[in-house]
């Protein structure tokens, strides 16, 4: 399975490349011109946020979401993506990581970690997995202009 955890000020360019490109990949599989995940729920995509409760994006739109972070449900095979949040820069990054909720983020994020689940972000949102500390060790990317 494939969890978006969407927080909010998500960039929704962010969140709807992350959803594109595994639809694509399901439509590729299901028309036969891919080879199918080796588990029928490696293509499942959900979008979620630390409560349930919908989130708003950096434009100020609400952002439905399927239900909250559920990190017990996760293990080996699953990933998790955080998309990336409107931070221009380091100030508003640690503005950021002070937010209640990316602190129940953090730590969720560690749990699914711990439970085998793939754990990705894209964009700023980098930096809530360095905060958690999955990078501990790791070379990592992120966006340019910071």
């Amino acid at each position: 399975m494939i969890v978006h955890l969407a927080l909010n000020d998500v960039l929704e360019g962010a969140l709807g490349l992350g959803l594109d490109i595994v639809g694509a990949a399901q439509r590729l599989v299901r028309a036969g011109l891919a080879p199918s995940p080796c588990s029928s729920r490696a293509l499942t995509q959900r979008v979620v946020s630390a409560d349930g409760g919908p989130v708003t994006s950096l434009l100020g739109r609400p952002v439905a979401v399927d239900g909250a972070f559920e990190p017990e449900l996760l293990g080996p095979g699953d990933v998790v993506v955080v998309p990336g949040v409107f931070t221009p820069t380091l100030g508003a990054v640690d503005r950021a990581l002070a937010r209640p909720d990316v602190r129940r983020v953090l730590a969720a994020l560690q749990a699914a970690h711990a439970r085998g689940a793939t754990v990705a972000a894209s964009c700023s949102a980098t930096f809530f997995l360095g905060a958690a500390g999955l990078l501990d060790g790791a070379s990592a990317t992120t966006t340019w202009w910071l």
